[in-house]
């Protein structure tokens, strides 16, 4: 017995020396080698799930993202740009982490649907700016965009604020500027201006009618299915300048406008029947998108309101800011592989929801 409780003491003493040895060997570890810190460039949000109907912050703090855009082929992958800076942002990991990338565009962001590595950022006062290798590095495309040439020096087309690939040929691309609509047929590095001479913030197709391409100028639509050949009025029934402008991806001639605190519906394509609901917010409706598996759900994003959400085709909406703390969005995107997550670029950083489980 006593030999036996020797061998316990002797057990725990070796027991005690190899704890207290693997203590000190831990506090020993050369700082080489411990958990570097975060880069100074990257922004981590706090580690949470996407919850449903409540906003998870995904970082970016005190930034003012105006732009985002999705990879279609690998929506982990995203840009985000700081308005009227020139800043640029990308993350690898679906929002979680983000670092910054070279200077470029800071109006309108787009990523080529067939080549999700090119993207094309548009600026305020530097033209448009391409990327080949997924925005680790930029040049400009201005050819054919200068507008004014002063001792010597050029000076290209302000705010592009819109970017649309043609459906049909992807390689064929519209931007909307301060002097109208130019297009290019050879992916960004030559353009051609098509004439219509307006304050251009918004140009997109409509996603039935890949022929059909739409122009928002101040409070105006206009409407060509040539190519930009000529130009027709669509709808120009606002007094005040449209926002923005959806349509419905299901039912053909539905559509959206957002100005003023309200969200106009069209069913005929803007000709003559048109509603809206009473005033949904006192900011302006910047932003809007569709649920792409229910149309019958639009999300609205408000300049001081947060978000609003119908679940009837826009005959009632409701607050959707549960978790939203910086209510001035600017954009509003749908990831377009799950479907039902909705992302928010505000003036404090990056948001995202699940809007259905």
């Amino acid at each position: 017995m006593k030999k036996q409780n020797g061998l316990v003491k002797i057990i725990c003493l070796i027991g005690l020396a190899l704890m207290i040895g693997g203590c000190s060997t831990i506090d020993s570890v050369p700082t080489s080698t411990q958990i570097p810190p975060t880069p100074t460039n990257t922004v981590m949000p706090t580690a949470k799930p996407h919850l449903v109907n409540e906003w998870t912050f995904l970082g970016l703090e005190g930034e003012q993202i105006h732009n985002l855009a999705i990879d279609p082929s690998d929506p982990n992958t995203m840009y985000a740009s700081k308005v009227n800076s020139g800043d640029f942002f990308k993350s690898s990991d679906g929002g979680r982490t983000w670092s910054s990338a070279q200077k470029s565009g800071d109006c309108s962001i787009a990523i080529d649907p067939v080549t999700p590595s090119i993207i094309y950022a548009g600026s305020h006062n530097n033209g448009l700016y391409k990327s080949t290798d997924a925005a680790a590095s930029w040049s400009t495309k201005n050819t054919g965009l200068i507008a004014a040439v002063l001792d010597g020096k050029e000076y290209p087309v302000h705010s592009i604020c819109s970017i649309a690939f043609d459906p049909v040929t992807p390689s064929t691309i519209y931007i909307g500027t301060d002097l109208g609509v130019y297009k290019s047929l050879d992916r960004g590095e030559t353009w051609n201006n098509l004439g219509l001479e307006k304050i251009v913030s918004k140009v997109l197709f409509d996603p039935l009618s890949p022929t059909t391409l739409y122009v928002v100028a101040w409070n105006n639509v206009y409407v060509t299915t040539d190519g930009g050949q000529s130009f027709s009025d669509a709808f120009s029934l606002f007094t005040s300048p449209i926002r923005s402008l959806v349509y419905d991806p299901v039912s053909a001639g539905i559509l959206y406008v957002g100005m003023e605190g309200k969200v106009y519906k069209s069913t005929d394509n803007g000709t003559s029947n048109w509603w809206a609901e009473s005033q949904i917010s006192s900011k302006e409706v910047f932003t809007l998108a569709i649920d792409p598996t229910n149309p019958s759900v639009i999300f609205a994003g408000t300049l001081g309101d947060g978000v609003f959400i119908s679940k009837d085709g826009g005959a009632n909406w409701a607050p959707f800011n549960t978790g939203l703390t910086d209510l001035r969005v600017k954009s509003l995107i749908i990831d377009p592989v799950s479907r039902d997550m909705l992302y928010a670029a505000t003036d404090n950083g990056m948001y995202v929801i699940r809007f259905s489980a």
